[in-house]
């Protein structure tokens, strides 16, 4: 076996072809008795440019890959860790582990690695707080940090899960996981409390 140009595609003893750089290389299989030989024209396609975005996933959440390459598709080898929109790219992390991601265009394909990690237990506790009281939220999941997505709404103590009723509205919470990154959110609605009217005072019988 061999090729006219090695720079393009190389070929092993067994008939293997190597892609070097795109382009078009002749393959002979060359008999040495007779110096006879068969050819065959082989193109070598370029690969789609490499795959970009995350290198990992908590559980049960999304985040997009992305390739400038046009017109390819997604497919995980382990979608029971991590699967992915055969046409978006977005991974959903299903359980902890690593799968790889491909991304194949025009028959040629490139691979990235996605690591899905461990999220936060749901966060428990009430869903509802009064102007100027406190609720405690909780986690099962430890070593998380709490905090307000509105503070002027509902502030949180970031390692107590103390809420207390602001303003009225809703404020997101979330714990985070400080070695993963991860996040649990729920909302928590601050209910306002209209004040007492009347008279202040008032006689003895009366």
């Amino acid at each position: 076996w061999s090729t006219s140009t090695p720079a393009t595609g190389t070929v092993s003893g067994g008939g293997i072809v190597t892609g070097i750089a795109p382009g078009i290389d002749s393959v002979f299989y060359t008999l040495p008795a007779t110096g006879c030989a068969a050819v065959k024209l082989v193109t070598i396609n370029p690969l789609p440019l490499p795959i970009a975005g995350l290198v990992s996933v908590c559980v049960g959440q999304s985040a997009p890959l992305t390739d400038p390459t046009p017109g390819g598709t997604w497919s995980s080898a382990s979608p029971g860790i991590a699967s992915v929109g055969a046409t978006t790219g977005i991974v959903t992390g299903n359980a902890t582990g690593n799968t790889t991601i491909t991304y194949t265009a025009g028959g040629c394909w490139v691979t990235n690695t996605v690591t899905v990690v461990s999220s936060p237990s749901p966060i428990t506790g009430p869903s509802s707080v009064c102007m100027g009281n406190n609720i405690t939220l909780s986690n099962a999941t430890p070593g998380g940090v709490w905090s307000s997505g509105s503070s002027v709404v509902g502030a949180i103590g970031s390692g107590t899960g103390v809420v207390t009723g602001m303003s009225s509205g809703t404020a997101i919470i979330s714990y985070t996981l400080g070695s993963t990154g991860c996040v649990a959110v729920v909302p928590v609605v601050v209910n306002p409390v209209a004040p007492i009217v009347g008279p202040a005072s008032v006689c003895v019988g009366q």
